[in-house]
Order: structure tokens, then C-alpha cells, then sequence
């Protein structure tokens, strides 16, 4: 999935100096996803949109499932990790 026709790091390059971009990982990464996929998308995400700061790495939708399925929890675990793995400045 992505947003538009526009990356991340197009919109960090346009408006980051003036915004706090908020998500970056696609919520059906979270649900249907991998571990591996999801690391891969956290370590993208950090990549693209922290440097200079102003990024809030989270998905674009929170699970509503309860409980929540074995494959999102985790998931969210690896995307935890791999933030704290990642997103240190």
C-alpha cells in the first residue's frame, strides 16, 4: 500500500520541517503481515521520516479485534522492537 503517488520520504522532504508526521505503518502489515514484513516496515519508516525529528511512528489504524489474533499481537511486538531497535536519535 502507499499513500498516493507521494513516499514518505517525498512528504518528510515537502512539510517536515513545518509538521510532526504521524503513522507510516500500514495497518494491513499489522494484521496480515509477518514479523519479518513488519521490521522491514519500521526500519523503513525511521528511515525515511525521523531524521531532524517531528515522526510518530504508529499505524495508520489500530486493530479493533478483542481479543486480538495471535499474527497482530505479534506483529505489534515486532513493531515495538524494532522501534526501540531503530528509532533512537
Amino acid at each position: 500500500m502507499s499513500t498516493a503517488d507521494v513516499t514518505l520520504a517525498e512528504i518528510k522532504a515537502r512539510i517536515g520541517e513545518r509538521m510532526c508526521l504521524m503513522g507510516a505503518v500500514q495497518s494491513l502489515i499489522l494484521e496480515t503481515g509477518t514479523p519479518e514484513q513488519m521490521r522491514e516496515a519500521v526500519r523503513s519508516a525511521i528511515a525515511a521520516a525521523a531524521p531532524g525529528g517531528r515522526f510518530v511512528l504508529l499505524p495508520t489504524a489500530a486493530p479493533f479485534m478483542v481479543p486480538l489474533d495471535p499474527r497482530t499481537l505479534a506483529n505489534a511486538e515486532a513493531m515495538f522492537k524494532a522501534a526501540h531497535e531503530f528509532g533512537s536519535y
